[in-house]
């Protein structure tokens, strides 16, 4: 990623900054639905 990052001609460290709070994100979403499906069932 951090190639690709460079090659566009952005700041990796800033860019990795903003990866990483958007995984941390998704994977929020993640454990918030399994829970959700868990108790449903």
């Amino acid at each position: 990623m951090k190639h690709i990052v460079d090659g566009i001609g952005l700041d990796w460290a800033s860019q990795f900054v903003k990866l990483k709070q958007i995984v941390n994100q998704v994977v929020m979403i993640f454990i918030i639905t399994d829970f959700l499906v868990m108790c449903l069932k």
